[in-house]
């Protein structure tokens, strides 16, 4: 039966369970099944007179699990699962579709059907992942015959075909569970009106079965000081509702949860909560539970599910979770019920040294699905940030669609005390989101929109050949997020256990994944400062509160007290409320939330951008944002009650760009009287084409912005590029008091007198009766000097609202101790490394056949070297510098960046570098010492030729020595030669040191004839900061060429013959005066293929034909392509099958276009019925992208290439590009990096390109 605790222990005396003398203990939530039968056949039967529901048994054979009868018994070619050796409760998914999900959601057909009798599936389970397959969808089989089933009673989410209504792939798969016609193969079961039906493994009767009985092995809800130790748990889970200081340590639990349907997210029965009972996953409420150094394998939904405060999972296996896939993960942080817990004191959970392996879906979740977009305050609801760190995971998303294995979406990961969730010191590797390698987006860590709050760092992530080949991606909105000094490794086919140092951050490895036999440390988190302010004790209070052992009562409209001497020069950030109350309808109106906000008198008021009443033309809206703000662009919000007024107006907004800018808040008109003014940073840097992560500012808001008025926000900026991008905004700080709403109780934190400076608010909610007494948070203005602090009630309500405890006041201790972190492996008596050993190794390639866009690298970025030496390098202001800004992870560095000048002549590279320093005189006495002392870095190699010449390292420092390096493995000859060559110089002046270099060719063994393209790095150690800039962040030292960038010398690199020319399948190139056909009018009428291949590329109407600027792109010939006329050129197919296509195309496009031309095509293919970007080429300008001359590429696998043009995708879809076009090359293969990056140079080099 189930293990529960008649008492609870006490803070220093736990109950205790373990084994005694070490015997093994376990507890499972199986029965016996005897009297065993032949059936038939191979097939027995006994009496089994118990069923926990419709796809919810499981037997076990001497301990083995059996798997419920199933069709297909295999899967199909291409449909396994992914990684090797799970277990078989895994789905063998055959082909399956849904071919009408509008009309007919519930027909589903697949040729695996074709010839079978009606009925014959009818009342068995289907489980499949369709379209967007964001969670396996489920249901019961009405009907069947020949080729098809109905299904029924189906998830509550049958998920849609088209993404956002686009279009899309479906990509169905799926098999039919629980149906006596599916038992044929040895190791499956049925249970039929009270009979389990078995075929057994081995030859003779069953023996040894037990069927699951039990859905729990302990509940220890609402009991303290718990442990259980070295217990093994089988076939059962654990809940723990409003627990706290419960530990299970050493314990071994398997098969903790069995599904094979579900209605919604851990919602497998109807009518009741299947989350919090602890049946879809381990159940963890309350406080301060933890679980130590135990094993978490084979779960149909979550290995956790979290809710409440300060939680600790540490030193874990958690191990095939989600095989039933949804929105459970390994670690589940409240994915759906989050608005139980608003106001209530969540998060601060400690994750740490855990492996978590084989997903269905995610590993972990930040906080809730959605919880900013439904909060009172539109902001995120508060959190206490979790600690995520030194874990290993991997084999994630291996049968849904469109995640990462760390993901949020509209939540936070830390509102409370200035601390963010950090994911710091994590090893990543093998995510087979399909989805990601269709549209080549996302990653293993994928923070979805409105994720907040995350710092994101220290980590390393790699990718096996044939997974997606992305790491990091926040998608839109994600606010006060940031990411540095993480390394991806894509294509990585080494293992775990064959990392090297190199391979770390920074070149520092660290100790990750779980370690039963030397278990880590346990970082101590979250590192808070504390007052208890014990509600009994305070100094003063109104006579009709009334006092009991519990606490003050009788909170009453009006009544308050309050605390004398409390020193808020501390700096306190939040404050904690113990709170008990049986009044539902207390804070249960959500009524201020709907939409639109802007028009509710609240605090604060919230003003949704995309809720507005009315916009500047220009400016575009997408999910919960507006994009395209323009100087001059405005919104319009009409009617906001602004009441008394407001004290500061907050904007949460993305920005790209350094220009300076603003936001203005008028009142009544665009040019109405000003209220506000809002400074704008920058926020992020340019990921794609919308804007990632977001920031927020504020600013004092005018005491004359009163009474109800329309209220006008118009963008400002110094620049010609768009603003920015906006989510919302909100007026805060009443300067008066709004009335309450229905159902309205706010608790008010005050200083210095009760009706004083308003610090913060709590509002409360029912906890479930008087006696159950949880914490509540609110945020704290800052305050200064020793004051009063009072707590005043106002309520909506007659009656009483509850009791309060205590009041704890918090802070972020200051400095955080994170030396816990970043700890390294422990190594073995010949001082190698410890590692964790490889399993569940990959088998299959599904990008191979999924990726539309092969994954790769970014591009590496080149410097075009020019041949002028006419005086000193960095004196010659016209000439082209290049900035090492970036950190060794590819980031922008927050240390001063180093600028440098390279030219070349017949006879070296010439290289001069000025460093920005804070503190010059330091320099002076500086030595040489390289990692510690400031100093710069050059490294090159002739790279891309067949055999790899040697990669060369100088290293140079402010007192005028250098140094030759030998890299590790490398003969000594290269770097000695090359030393004896090199001349070097360097000077100090008050804020800056600076060097010139001269590198002979000679001695480098090349020129820019025999090597035009050579990799080339450049380094500078800032030790003021304790940083790194570079010019290309190269995911480990700077020698690492594989990653370095591209030093271009441009006169060589401008001759074409160094370019490939294997399948080049369209070259057009305004320069050839011979190859543009212009009309009487100066249009081009034709545009000739100079690949031999005859795709000529002509418009025969002369309205669309574009125009031919002689000096048009940098001086030089191009074609002017124009919206307006709907300017385009049509060229013959590229192939009747699918194809592999490379594309190049200069281009400029300085002046926006029309809004609804977003993405303008340059070079577009389809098979001449779907969209290019879905089934076709699509070689575009990103978004409403603006700029000057430059270059597009981009790869695209398995690709139709019929209707192929230039300049629009059809003529009748907006996307018409406007700007010039100077030259295409189109391959009909993949090119290989160094032959990419050729063909990149000889292009930039020819159209002088800036880098």
């Amino acid at each position: 039966e189930t293990v529960t605790s008649p008492r609870s222990g006490a803070p220093g005396k736990p109950i205790t369970l373990r084994p005694r003398q070490n015997e093994k203990v376990v507890i499972t939530g199986c029965d016996p099944v005897t009297g065993w039968t032949r059936h038939k056949g191979n097939i027995w039967k006994a009496s089994m007179p118990w069923t926990l529901g419709l796809g919810r048994n499981q037997v076990f054979v001497d301990g083995e699990v059996m798997i419920e009868a199933r069709f297909p018994n295999t899967a199909a070619p291409g449909l396994e699962m992914y990684v090797a050796d799970l277990s078989p409760l895994w789905p063998t998914f055959g082909e399956f579709s849904i071919p009408d999900p509008k009309n007919a959601i519930g027909r589903v057909t697949s040729r695996l059907l074709e010839g079978q009798p009606d009925d014959h599936w009818k009342g068995a389970l289907y489980y499949g992942v369709h379209y967007q397959g964001w969670s396996a969808q489920t249901g019961v089989i009405e009907s069947s015959k020949s080729g098809e089933i109905v299904v029924g009673d189906r998830t509550r989410t049958w998920w849609f075909p088209r993404p956002y209504g686009q279009g899309g792939h479906e990509e169905g798969r799926g098999m039919i569970v629980g149906h006596l016609n599916a038992l044929d193969e040895p190791g499956e079961w049925h249970w039929q009106d009270g009979l389990l039906y078995l075929i057994p493994k081995t030859d003779g009767e069953p023996r040894q079965v037990e069927a699951k009985r039990r859905q729990l092995a302990f509940d220890l809800s609402g009991r303290e000081h718990i442990r259980i130790e070295g217990v093994t748990l089988q076939a059962a889970s654990v809940r723990m509702q409003d627990s706290a200081w419960c530990t299970f340590d050493r314990c071994d639990l398997s098969h903790i949860s069995h599904f094979t349907r579900h209605y919604d997210i851990g919602q497998v029965e109807t009518g009741r909560d299947t989350l919090k009972s602890g049946e879809t996953g381990l159940f963890v409420g309350g406080h301060d539970n933890a679980f130590l150094n135990c094993s978490v394998r084979v779960s149909a939904g979550a290995g956790f599910y979290l809710r409440g405060y300060h939680h600790t999972i540490h030193n874990c296996l958690i191990d095939e979770v989600s095989y039933t896939s949804h929105y459970l993960n390994a670690i589940t942080d409240a994915v759906s019920d989050f608005a139980d817990y608003e106001n209530f004191l969540v998060g601060g959970h400690v994750i740490t040294y855990n492996t978590m392996r084989n997903a269905g879906r995610h590993f972990f979740n930040f906080y809730g699905n959605g919880c900013s977009t439904a909060s009172r305050t539109r902001g995120p609801m508060d959190y206490l940030a979790t600690l995520f760190a030194h874990n290993h995971l991997y084999n994630g998303m291996l049968q849904t669609r469109d995640a990462g294995f760390l993901t949020g979406y509209y939540g936070s990961g830390g509102t409370l005390n200035g601390l963010h969730a950090q994911v710091a010191y994590n090893v990543l590797h093998d995510n087979y989101d399909i989805a990601g390698m269709r549209w080549n987006v996302l990653g293993h860590i994928y923070l979805d929109a409105g994720t907040c709050h995350v710092d994101v760092r220290n980590n390393l992530l790699w990718a096996a050949p044939g997974s997606l080949q992305r790491a990091l991606w926040f998608n839109t909105c994600c606010l006060n997020c940031s990411d540095r000094d993480n390394v991806f490794l894509p294509n990585f086919a080494r293992t775990c256990a064959e990392l090297v140092p190199d391979n770390f951050p920074n070149g520092q490895p660290f100790r990750f994944g779980h370690d039963f036999q030397s278990p880590p440390p346990l970082p101590k988190w979250p590192q808070l400062e504390t007052r208890l302010l014990d509600a009994q004790a305070c100094t003063f209070r109104s006579s009709g509160l009334a006092t009991s052992d519990a606490g003050l009562s009788n909170l009453k409209d009006g009544e308050w007290f309050g605390f004398d001497g409390v020193d808020m020069s501390q700096g306190w950030q939040s404050v904690i409320m113990r709170f008990a109350s049986d009044v539902k309808q207390l804070n249960a109106d959500k009524s201020n939330r709907a939409h639109p906000r802007h028009r509710k008198a609240t605090d604060p008021l919230v003003m949704q951008a995309v809720s507005n009443d009315g916009t500047a033309a220009e400016i575009g809206k997408q999910w919960t944002f507006i994009r395209n703000v323009k100087d001059g662009s405005w919104i319009r919000f009409n009617e906001a009650p602004l009441g008394e007024g407001y004290e500061r107006f907050r904007v949460v907004y993305g920005k790209v760009t350094d220009a300076t800018a603003w936001v203005e808040v008028h009142l009544d008109s665009a040019g109405g009287p000003l209220a506000a003014r809002v400074p704008l940073s920058r926020t992020d840097r340019v990921r794609g084409a919308s804007i990632q992560i977001y920031g927020e500012a504020t600013a004092e808001v005018s005491a004359d912005a009163k009474g109800t008025r329309d209220v006008f926000l118009v963008f400002r900026t110094e620049d010609k590029k768009p603003v920015g991008e906006f989510e919302y905004f909100r007026l805060e700080r009443y300067r008066g008091q709004i009335a309450l709403a229905k159902d309205e109780v706010k608790l008010e934190v005050r200083v210095g007198r009760k009706d004083g400076e308003k610090l913060g608010e709590f509002y409360p909610r029912c906890t479930g009766g008087q006696a159950s007494f949880r914490e509540m948070v609110a945020t704290l203005e800052p305050a200064t000097g020793t004051q009063p602090l009072f707590l005043v009630v106002r309520s909506a309500l007659a009656e009483p609202v509850g009791s309060i405890a205590w009041l704890r006041l918090e802070k972020a201790a200051q400095p955080q101790d994170l030396t816990a972190l970043g700890l390294p492996p422990r190594v073995d008596a010949q001082g190698r490394m410890i590692l964790p050993a490889p399993t569940h190794r990959p088998r299959a390639k599904p990008a191979d056949k999924y990726a539309t866009v092969i994954a790769r690298q970014a591009p590496r970025p080149m410097f075009l070297a020019a041949r002028s030496l006419a005086g000193p390098l960095a004196a010659e202001p016209a000439s082209r510098s290049l900035a090492l800004a970036e950190t060794w992870d590819g980031n922008l560095s927050a240390a001063p960046r180093s600028t440098a000048w390279i030219a070349y002549d017949d006879h070296a590279i010439h290289i001069a570098v000025r460093h920005p320093v804070t503190d010059a005189t330091a320099l002076r006495s500086s030595a040489s010492r390289w990692g510690q002392d400031n100093g710069m870095e050059i490294a090159l190699q002739d790279g891309l030729k067949a055999t790899p010449g040697p990669a060369l390292l100088l290293r140079g420092y402010p007192n005028g020595q250098f140094e030759s390096v030998r890299l590790p493995g490398a003969p000594p000859e290269p770097s000695k030669k090359l030393g004896a060559a090199v001349s070097y110089r360097a000077a100090i002046s008050p804020d800056e040191w600076s060097c010139e270099w001269r590198i002979p060719f000679a001695a480098a063994d090349f020129t820019p004839k025999t090597a035009p393209v050579i990799l080339f790095n450049l380094a500078a150690h800032k030790p003021a900061q304790k940083d790194w800039v570079l010019w290309r962040g190269a995911g480990g030292p700077t020698a690492q060429m594989a990653q370095a960038g591209l030093l271009v010398f441009q006169t060589e690199a401008a001759d074409l013959a160094d370019i490939p020319k294997s399948r080049l399948a369209v070259w057009l190139d305004a320069a050839d005066a011979a190859s543009v056909e212009k009309d009487a009018d100066g249009k081009v009428a034709g545009w000739k293929d100079r690949s031999g291949n005859g795709r000529d590329a002509v418009q025969k109407n002369p309205a669309h034909r574009p125009a031919f600027v002689a000096t048009g792109l940098n001086g030089r010939p191009a074609l002017r392509f124009h919206e307006t006329p709907k300017t385009r050129l049509d060229l013959p197919d590229l192939s009747d099958q699918k194809i592999t296509v490379t594309a190049f195309a200069v281009i400029s496009n300085p002046e926006p276009g029309d809004p609804v031309n977003h993405h303008p095509r340059v070079f577009t293919a389809s098979d001449g019925k779907e969209y290019d970007y879905q089934i076709g080429i699509a070689l575009h300008v990103p978004g409403m992208e603006t700029g000057g001359p430059r270059l597009l590429t981009d790869v695209f696998a398995d690709r139709w290439a019929k209707s192929v043009r230039v300049g629009c995708f059809s003529p009748n879809y907006q996307t018409y590009f406007t700007g010039l076009l100077s030259e295409i090359v189109v391959y009909d293969r993949a090119l290989s990096q160094d032959e990419a990056d050729r063909v990149r140079a000889h292009l930039s080099a020819k159209w002088n390109l800036e880098p």
